[in-house]
This record gives structure tokens, C-alpha cells and sequence, in this order.
């Protein structure tokens, strides 16, 4: 695998039960510059909350669930929380309320009741023959994580998650299309779901790649082909996010993230000059041999602007659908 390194997962040793800070003689309720609470009976030092990412603070939210529900019947997480745990990207901001399986209070589920408070707890109706464990919390599996985003999240949430998911061969094209083929035919997500596995491709680097290409396909543009090798006479030199051979022209698509530019900031600034030194001279000789368009999450976000940069290098809406021919339905 290349390409941007696996982020590592959410450390729930930086949570802290109330009682056991009151036991040291801390009361966290009286010191909200010192303390965040995640939630009822679970805190942490306020100064690490406000350094964790979005997606890191969704699974401290769930890490703090697993702390304070307990029951005979183990509690599993579903949809964005189990992604969270899997550090999966999102496009969209990340809910504030942990979503579970089941409803782990209604005794007639199981036949067991958890004990601890719901607030901030959202059930996902459905249940899970085949859980795995992760980092200490029972989650939904990886391929039924990104299907079940795609049945009921925005597709750009799903798509941005699954392609990460087979990037880093979490799970595989064989194990998404059981998920979708399970679903009946008539429940809700199964066409969205269906979508999903004909867009998702684990060559996809970043969530802006993934955003990228899905916008791509709503515009109805001719279907790049996904991390363009690139070469010439001095040999080759990488890899570029997209690619379009229209007619004898050659069109490189760049989505600029802040990670292609991201350098170890221990390294100093000459280590940054150094890193877009390297770019500038790849970009020069792709220059040589292509036309290169490049965006960002301003224009992968908004189809309009995306259409607009994508046009001006002669990237343009076919007629037909060039995307799927057929399109692949699991059954």
C-alpha cells in the first residue's frame, strides 16, 4: 500500500471516569477550563480535547459509551461510531451521538438491560451475526461498517470511507457486494447501497479524492482512471490522482490536500521548502507531457465550481453514462 500512512487509532487511556478524579480530590464540574466532559461520568483534560481531530472526538465519545453502559449482553457500535473506531474519514461532520445496535435499554431485545444513561445514544435498527473486536469495543465488521453508511449517511461519507477501507485492505470488493446482496429488496438504502459498490475503489488516497470522483460522476464527466502513472524520459516519477486520455491529449487531475503538502513540522521549514521543491519539478515535468488541472475541497465541494475547472481543461458532461457498462448490482 502507498500513499498516506494509516492513522493511528483514538487512545482511551486519556479518558478519565468522574469518580475516579473525585477520588483524587478533582472535581472536573467546577474546573471547565481544566476538563471537557465526553460524557455523563466521563471526562478529559480539556487541552487534549481541543487538539483531537473531529473524528477523534466521535470516538472518545464512543469509547466513553462502552465506560458507562454495562450489561450481560455486550454493546456493539455501528455506522459513523464504528468508523470512528476504524478511523475511517467523513466529509460531513460527525454526529454528536454514538450509534449503536439495537435498543440496549428495551429489555425485549435481548433479554437483558444495560444500565447508564442514553443522552447522546442513537440506535441502528438491524441486527449483526458477526461482530468484530476492536481497541476494546465490539463494532459492526469493516465491509458492513461503509455498506451501512451507504444505506443510510450521504453517499460522499460512505464513499470516502470505503475506499479507505479497501485501500488499506481492511475488507474486500467480495466481502462489500455479500453486504449489499443481504439486503432485502425492498428496505430502505439498498439502491444507494448498490451505487456505492459500483463507485467505491480502494485507489483512492484521501476523502478529497473521494469527494472528487463522486462529484465527477454526478457531472457525468468521463470516468478517470485512478492514480495515473506517470513517466518520461528520465523514467518514472510517481503516481497523479486522475487521469483522462481525451482523444491524443493527455489531462492530469490534481486534488490539493493539505497532506500531499504535509511535512513533519520537528523537521523544520527547510524541510517544507525542500517538499515543495519536489513538487514544483514533478508538476514541471508532467507540464512537459500533460495539461494539469487542480482543484480543492472548495471546488470538490461544490459541483458547480468542480464543473467550472474541470471544463476549462476540456474535461466536459458526456451524453451517456460512460461509468458502468453494465452497472455491477449484487444479488
Amino acid at each position: 500500500m502507498f500513499g498516506p500512512p494509516i492513522p493511528l487509532p483514538f487512545d482511551p487511556s486519556l479518558l478519565r471516569l468522574g469518580r475516579d478524579l473525585r477520588a483524587r480530590g478533582i472535581e472536573p464540574c467546577a474546573l471547565p477550563t481544566e476538563w471537557f466532559r465526553v460524557r455523563r461520568g466521563v471526562w478529559i483534560a480539556t487541552v487534549v480535547w481541543q487538539e483531537l481531530t473531529p473524528e477523534y472526538q466521535h470516538a472518545a465519545r464512543v469509547h466513553a459509551a462502552a465506560m458507562t453502559l454495562t450489561s450481560k449482553v455486550p454493546l456493539a457500535f455501528a455506522r459513523a461510531s464504528a468508523a470512528a473506531v476504524l478511523v475511517l474519514p467523513r466529509i460531513s461532520p460527525w454526529p454528536t451521538r454514538v450509534q449503536i445496535l439495537g435498543d440496549p435499554w428495551n429489555g425485549a431485545d435481548n433479554g437483558h438491560r444495560h444500565r447508564g444513561s442514553r443522552a447522546g445514544m442513537s440506535r441502528c435498527i438491524g441486527a449483526c451475526d458477526r461482530l468484530m473486536s476492536l481497541h476494546g469495543l465490539l463494532i459492526t465488521p469493516v465491509a458492513r461498517t461503509v455498506v451501512d453508511l451507504a444505506r443510510s449517511d450521504r453517499l460522499d461519507n460512505a464513499l470516502a470511507a470505503g475506499d479507505q477501507a479497501l485501500r488499506r485492505e481492511w475488507c474486500s470488493r467480495d466481502e462489500i457486494a455479500e453486504e449489499v446482496a443481504a439486503i432485502p429488496r425492498r428496505a430502505r438504502g439498498r439502491k444507494q447501497a448498490q451505487l456505492f459498490f459500483n463507485l467505491v475503489d480502494g485507489a483512492a488516497h484521501t476523502a478529497g479524492e473521494s469527494l472528487s470522483r463522486l462529484g465527477m460522476f454526478r457531472l457525468n464527466v468521463p470516468k478517470p482512471i485512478l492514480q495515473y502513472p506517470l513517466e518520461d524520459a528520465d523514467g518514472a516519477f510517481g503516481f497523479a490522482d486522475f487521469g483522462w486520455r481525451i482523444g491524443a491529449d493527455l489531462i492530469i487531475g490534481e486534488f490539493d490536500g493539505k497532506v500531499k503538502y504535509a511535512v513533519d513540522p520537528e523537521l523544520g521549514p527547510k524541510a517544507a521548502q525542500e517538499a515543495l521543491w519536489r513538487e514544483k519539478q514533478r508538476e514541471d515535468r508532467i507540464r512537459r507531457q500533460a495539461d494539469v488541472v487542480r482543484w480543492g475541497m472548495k471546488e470538490a465541494t461544490d459541483l458547480r465550481l468542480l464543473a467550472q475547472r474541470l471544463a476549462e481543461h476540456g474535461i466536459l458532461p458526456t451524453a451517456h453514462n460512460t461509468w458502468f457498462d453494465p452497472p455491477a448490482h449484487p444479488e
